[in-house]
């Protein structure tokens, strides 16, 4: 079967559904006598693509489009990728910035991969093939289109904080499958799992943080508390996401490292 079949689950697509439908039932209630809450929100969606379009553009004048050189193995990586899971053409920018990290922007062709300069210093080849998948893997899964008509609702007084705050529960869920798709596609947890480490707490520092001890924090810290402190933020935390790679390559034979392996049964 498919890595991408594979790595998305049919409750993801659940809770975008339920988030939308309250959202608009929300914006009904918000906007009832009121047209122009609806103008706003139509006008903040045009501009919003408007600016998606103009990004790309200011990516084409301003950062180094991957296409020959020391640097085209990454744009071999993408073609290999989005041939194999049947993704329309990519290309994969490189931007000054000292963080790593990395995201997919677009709403049609071109879609568009940036990636920090970091990421292509500091990490492996192994670590930036599964960043890459990961990224692909939002375009594959339409994430960069939904955000696109997501995010501008997000500028909207009073009504797009909520909107934020019900989308996370999607948006959270998106990037988890996401990481299960590079795993997936890989047949290899261990790539995945280590950039992730190596964005959150840095490239030298993120050798020493190795997966059993995110483990460990996971276990430690689980609560109710954690649980809601996670709905305000864009992204799962960290142990989060490790902790579904490693319960998702566990349950579909993907590799996982050896030291996670004597973690788990003991």
């Amino acid at each position: 079967m498919s890595p991408v079949y594979v790595a998305r689950k049919k409750t993801d697509v659940i809770v975008l559904v339920i988030t939308v439908l309250v959202a608009v039932i929300f914006l009904s209630i918000v906007s009832f006598g009121d047209f122009s809450v609806f103008v706003i929100v139509l006008l903040s969606l045009f501009l919003s693509l408007i600016y998606i379009r103009l990004f790309q553009v200011n990516l084409l004048a301003n950062s180094m489009r991957v296409q020959n050189g020391k640097h085209a193995y990454l744009a071999n990586i993408v073609n290999e990728i989005t041939q194999a899971l049947d993704v329309p053409p990519v290309d994969v920018y490189i931007t000054q910035n000292p963080f790593l990290n990395a995201f997919a922007v677009g709403f049609t062709r071109p879609f568009s991969i940036v990636l920090h300069s970091e990421v292509v210093e500091r990490l492996s080849d192994e670590e930036i093939k599964a960043i890459l998948l990961h990224e692909v893997g939002h375009i594959k899964y339409h994430h960069t289109i939904i955000t696109s008509y997501i995010t501008p609702l997000s500028v909207v007084p009073i009504f797009g904080q909520l909107v934020t705050w019900i989308f996370g529960f999607w948006t959270r869920r998106a990037e988890m499958a996401c990481d299960r798709l590079s795993a997936a596609y890989m047949g290899d947890s261990d790539p995945i799992m280590n950039a992730l480490i190596k964005i959150h707490v840095g490239a030298d520092i993120g050798g020493y943080m190795e997966e059993e001890g995110v483990i460990y924090q996971d276990i430690k810290g689980r609560g109710l508390t954690r649980s809601v402190a996670q709905t305000l933020q864009s992204h799962p935390f960290l142990v989060t996401r490790i902790s579904e790679i490693i319960h998702f390559s566990t349950q579909n034979n993907i590799a996982i490292p050896e030291n996670v392996t004597r973690y788990l049964n003991r």
